[in-house]
């Protein structure tokens, strides 16, 4: 009896390992739909005011993408950044790409403006995107892609981030591992786990992450200078992209950010708390602007020209609809004096 348990177990366990195998993503270089949520639809819950019923729809294709009107293969801009691209708590018509895309067309440009906004991604997420996620998808080749970047680079911490979908594996355990190969490998164990939480565990709607945060400023004393070698890391991170832009037969655009984190009064500046978040922004802004110079890459520069107010960040950080069409607004005069449209 122990024999035929002992062989039966044996038996059920190759089976389904191979089934967790041919169903999975890492063996057959397909699309990682858990991390990049393809073919997904949420009802989000929020209280930011903009929305009378108080939530808000948010669908990704079997790309992984929002708001994909034509092919594959006829797509004009695509833009890449983290949640302040994504904008995962907006209408899709509500955010700044298709704001952007639908100015386009109110100006006789029959463009699409494809949003591939990731949360959380830094440059380190967007490299991910062109080693892992582009080159899986056939006849994918974007006239444009707007780079919307700064806020969320991380030079004074670890590369290794979540957020970016990479993990630092030294310190887990065995289960923790075995866990995160499944979820990446998005096979029958994950499918099945998703299924069973979203019949039976998760409501219908989703209570948001983000909050809205009070424009509470103190004098900020302390400054971090980015140094050398820090400057370095993302000038490396910003040519990677450029290349593989090209590689796609793209032309590669920047946009750097700029948030409400942290205001000038009388000369001097004022954050959150005493951490001086509009000197560390205005560093990196400026290192993306001085590399787009350097190497004649098309540049917008939104943190110097586009002044945001209250009314346009929920939470200092992310837009509101009216943020977002102040953005698209800025981004089309911009785009329609720096380049060809068709």
């Amino acid at each position: 009896m122990k024999k035929i348990i002992f062989y039966n177990i044996l038996v059920f366990s190759f089976l389904y390992s191979f089934i967790e195998i041919l169903s999975g993503t890492l063996i057959f270089n397909k699309i990682d739909c858990h991390y990049l949520l393809c073919d997904k639809s949420f009802t989000y819950k929020n209280n930011f005011g903009f929305y009378k019923n108080g939530s808000n729809q948010y669908n990704r294709n079997e790309f992984g993408f929002r708001g994909m009107r034509k092919k594959i293969s006829e797509i004009d801009f695509l833009t890449v950044g983290g949640s302040t691209t994504d904008e995962r708590y907006l209408n899709l018509k509500d955010t700044w790409s298709e704001k952007l895309e639908s100015i386009f067309i109110k100006n006789n440009y029959d463009l699409d403006v494809v949003n591939a906004g990731i949360d959380g991604q830094s440059t380190i997420g967007h490299i991910w995107n062109f080693e892992n996620w582009f080159p899986k998808i056939k006849d994918f080749s974007p006239k444009y892609i707007i780079f919307y970047l700064g806020i969320n680079e991380r030079l004074f911490e670890s590369e290794i981030s979540r957020y970016d979908n990479n993990f630092d594996n030294s310190n887990m355990n065995l289960i923790d591992k075995i866990i995160i190969i499944l979820k990446k490998n998005n096979g029958i164990t994950y499918k099945l786990y998703n299924l069973i939480n979203e019949k039976y565990f998760v409501e219908d709607k989703i209570n948001v992450g983000h909050k809205i945060r009070n424009s509470n400023y103190i004098l900020a004393k302390n400054k971090k200078i980015i140094n050398r070698k820090q400057k370095e890391k993302l000038y490396k991170n910003l040519e990677l992209l450029v290349s593989y832009t090209r590689d796609l037969g793209s032309v590669p655009i920047f946009v750097n950010q700029k948030t409400l984190r942290g205001i000038t009064i009388d000369g001097e500046n004022y954050a959150q708390d005493e951490f001086d978040i509009l000197f560390h922004e205005k560093q990196i802004a400026d290192i993306i602007k001085n590399f787009s110079l350097e190497n004649d890459i098309i540049f917008i520069n939104l943190f110097d020209e586009l002044q945001f107010d209250n009314k346009d960040l929920y939470d200092l950080v992310h837009s509101t609809p009216k943020g977002s069409e102040k953005i698209a607004n800025f981004l089309f005069k911009k785009l329609k004096s720096k380049i060809i449209l068709n």
